[in-house]
């Protein structure tokens, strides 16, 4: 087993996988999980089609914790495919913010989101490269 090989702070590493996890990181999501055998399409629609839901249906609240739920599970096949350490709880603590600011900001979600899914897509970058 072993750690993350990039920082979770480390966003600007890789500028093309920084910007596209600003600008959309459902993709930046999907092309991670397509270096780690996973399907691209699948998981770049689901948190899509969540917030399409949310906005739609009006329960901001409940449904609003599927998609840092999905960015959790994502995290876990990363870890699981590469022999990270880890478990599903501090995976949900990075995709949330707790690790990096205080928790109870509503502001966090994106903020721990974008962080873990730009860690993850120069993690997946560089393992899957060397």
């Amino acid at each position: 087993m072993s750690d993350f090989e990039k920082g979770i702070c480390g966003c600007f590493e890789d500028g093309s996988i920084c910007f596209l996890t600003c600008c959309c990181p459902c993709v930046q999501l999907g092309k991670n999980m397509e270096l780690v055998d996973q399907s691209f399409v699948l998981w770049m629609m689901l948190p899509i089609l969540f917030y399409i839901v949310t906005i739609c249906s009006g329960f901001f609240v409940p449904l609003s914790i599927c998609i840092p739920c999905i960015c959790c599970i994502a995290r876990g096949q990363i870890r699981n495919k590469y022999g990270i350490d880890g478990n599903p709880f501090f995976d949900c603590c990075w995709v949330f913010g707790c690790n990096v600011i205080p928790s109870w900001l509503v502001a966090i979600w994106p903020c721990g989101i974008n962080l873990t899914i730009c860690q993850e897509g120069n993690e997946t970058k560089f393992r899957s490269s060397g």
